[in-house]
């Protein structure tokens, strides 16, 4: 079972990274040394997709390198992420 569930993370890791452009990537790119991003703004977690949108609190840090913040794509790209991330999400 846990083979399958990060089995299915990374299908649904790598769907989302095909739904960028390479502007999205390389401003994603861009962004992975910088700052943190502020309180509220919205993120998917590169290591756990079908943990959904999530929000950035200011007692929970997370890694630059491991979300993809809203910010860094437009909005379009985001809809179309929510959509996959909501389609792939595991039964429960």
């Amino acid at each position: 079972m846990k083979n399958s569930h990060a089995r299915s993370e990374m299908t649904a890791k790598s769907a989302v990274l095909k739904l960028l452009s390479d502007d999205e990537i390389a401003k994603l790119s861009q962004q992975e040394g910088g700052p943190m991003l502020a309180e509220g703004e919205e993120y998917i977690h590169l290591e756990n997709i079908h943990g959904g949108v999530r929000r950035i609190q200011e007692k929970n840090p997370v890694k630059m390198g491991e979300i993809l913040p809203r910010g860094a794509v437009r909005e379009a790209t985001w809809s179309a992420i929510c959509a996959l991330v909501a389609a792939t999400a595991p039964m429960n």
